[in-house]
């Protein structure tokens, strides 16, 4: 597969330190997307009011119950503080797969906090499961050992260009 290829090197690479200088810094900076078709490999989000920009990468590698893809997280990049980290270390990474894919988490851990991107689809209204089925996404920095919250959650939008989950 192609993912698997364009990763192979850079998963054997530590990740480089963050860049918090001569910015604004974009998620783009870090490439990950730049290779890789986005029909459900990659999506970039961001809230500009809270200055953070994400793009995650995913690989599908099997399936699952109830019609599920299971994926592997590839890539991370983060924009926030001012701030651009690129994460592609396997073991700072992971990706849990929800019934359907409508409630699956990306996870990077950053500089000691756990940075969890939630995909959810559901109802736009929570009371009416007849109303419109819509997409929601936020970022929320976890305590790694406990998953006490941190901050957040930061609801994000998908930015220009990209496509829903």
């Amino acid at each position: 597969m192609l993912l698997p290829m364009l990763f192979a090197l850079g998963c054997a690479v530590e990740d480089p330190p963050p860049l918090c200088d001569d910015g604004p810094h974009t998620a783009t900076e870090c490439g990950f997307q730049d290779q890789v078709p986005e029909e459900g490999n990659w999506r970039r989000l961001d809230n500009e009011e809270e200055g953070i920009d994400v793009i995650v990468v995913r690989e599908i590698i099997g399936s699952g119950p109830g019609m599920t893809a299971q994926y592997a997280l590839r890539g991370f990049a983060l924009v926030k503080d001012g701030c651009l980290y690129c994460v592609q270390e396997e073991d700072a990474l992971a990706y849990s797969a929800g019934q359907h894919n409508w409630w699956d988490d990306a996870d990077a851990t950053i500089d000691g906090v756990l940075h969890r991107l939630h995909a959810q689809f559901q109802p736009s209204d929570p009371d009416d499961p007849m109303s419109e089925w819509v997409w929601s996404y936020d970022l929320t920095g976890l305590d790694p050992a406990t998953e006490e919250v941190l901050w957040g959650p930061i609801p994000l939008e998908l930015a220009e260009g990209s496509e829903e989950w």
